[in-house]
């Protein structure tokens, strides 16, 4: 499992749990297991939007991966 660097360099990995379950559940009778449009919004950080258009508008993979897909 990927993860973002938590420790600070030079810091040891070891005393820290890195162990996942097999398998994972979902136990909540509402979710439904598609992401809703526009779910970013939902998080109430207007930075949040901005920072996130900047990087769709400067990725030009995505932008390519999303004309493959409108035209698929």
């Amino acid at each position: 499992m990927g993860s973002c660097n938590s420790l600070p360099l030079g810091k040891s990995k070891e005393g820290h749990d890195m162990s996942f379950p097999d398998s994972w559940s979902i136990t909540s009778k509402n979710y439904s297991g598609k992401v809703k449009n526009q779910w970013l919004k939902g998080l109430g950080d207007k930075r949040v939007l901005e920072v996130t258009q900047e990087a769709l508008k400067n990725n030009y993979d995505l932008q390519a991966s999303a004309l493959l897909l409108e035209t698929a």
